[in-house]
């Protein structure tokens, strides 16, 4: 009984480890490279590489697995209430706590490997990742004004909407042709308001817009900030080795305590047996049969069990 108690004891924090990794593996499902995608749903261009999918459903996958994991931790909590971990005998009340964490275990261990599985399909076969592929979107790509002798003087806007002004000269279907940025001087002047210092638009402005496929290849030009890699799957791996460690958890708790119950059962046939010899007469009665009816019910038990012959 004592080397069964220690394995109790450990399995009971090894549970409550789990349980956290669990917690802490949804919060970082989202990192690395699928944290960025999100940002490939544009608010005027919509879906810019079919991602509104596996967006949506691994966003709701974290915040299930983020109450799942909590219920996880509150159910290990109640075994060590019940003092799982240390109790010598258990009572209805340890089998009912043992009963719930495990049934739960079992749902959480499912969920992640049917949700993980499919949000790798969605990520590697959803996403459109090859040029070429996918609906057109025009894209605002590059915004441009003339000066007084119809050069193209370029720019574009930054992230935030602000004008950023680099000074090169493009042609009329926005490629550059040659760059000034160095002297910025020679065009500050049709440029720069001189009054007050703020920037003026004394000329022309035009808007160049681009078809560009919705796909990862062709949008990333413009996304370079946020990098993609269609092969990343350490996410989905963790989740899988998640899966795991929670079914072997759940299993090493219902083997122990089957251990504990059957270890408890032996015990009892011990202490009346000791009754029968030591005690009266009605004493040992009582205690012969308690180990009969013990013994009877291990014997309809083990032939329930067991596999009827046919003749």
């Amino acid at each position: 009984m004592k080397t069964q108690m220690r394995v109790q004891k450990i399995l009971m924090f090894v549970s409550l480890i789990v349980a956290a990794l669990v917690f802490v593996y949804a919060l970082i499902f989202l990192t690395g490279g699928l944290g960025d995608v999100y940002r490939y749903i544009d608010k005027d261009d919509g879906d810019l590489i079919n991602c509104k999918n596996f967006v949506n459903t691994s966003q709701s996958f974290v915040s299930t697995l983020v109450a799942l994991g909590i219920v996880l931790i509150v159910l290990v909590a109640l075994m060590f209430l019940m003092a799982c971990h240390t109790r010598r005998k258990y009572y209805v009340t340890n089998y009912v706590a043992i009963g719930l964490f495990v049934a739960f275990a079992l749902v959480v261990a499912f969920y992640l490997v049917i949700m993980v599985a499919n949000l790798m399909d969605l990520y590697k076969n959803n996403i459109y990742w090859e040029s070429g592929t996918g609906h057109t979107i025009s894209r605002t790509i590059i915004e441009y004004e003339r000066d007084e002798d119809g050069n193209l003087i370029y720019y574009k806007v930054d992230e935030n909407g602000e004008f950023e002004y680099r000074y090169y000269r493009i042609d009329e279907n926005g490629n550059e042709v040659e760059s000034v940025k160095d002297n910025p001087n020679a065009l500050s002047e049709k440029i720069i308001d001189e009054t007050n210092g703020s920037f003026g638009l004394p000329f022309e402005i035009d808007y160049l817009f681009r078809d560009v496929p919705a796909n990862y290849a062709d949008q990333s030009e413009y996304m370079s900030d946020y990098p993609l890699d269609p092969d990343q799957t350490y996410n989905f791996v963790l989740g899988f080795v998640m899966f795991v460690v929670v079914l072997a958890d759940a299993a090493c708790v219902v083997l122990c305590t089957l251990w504990k119950y059957k270890l408890m059962k032996g015990e009892d046939k011990l202490l009346a047996q000791g009754a029968a010899a030591d005690g009266t007469p009605e004493q040992a009665a009582a205690a012969t049969e308690a180990v009969e009816t013990a013994e009877q019910v291990e014997v309809n038990t083990a032939s329930a069990d067991s596999p009827v012959k046919e003749e």
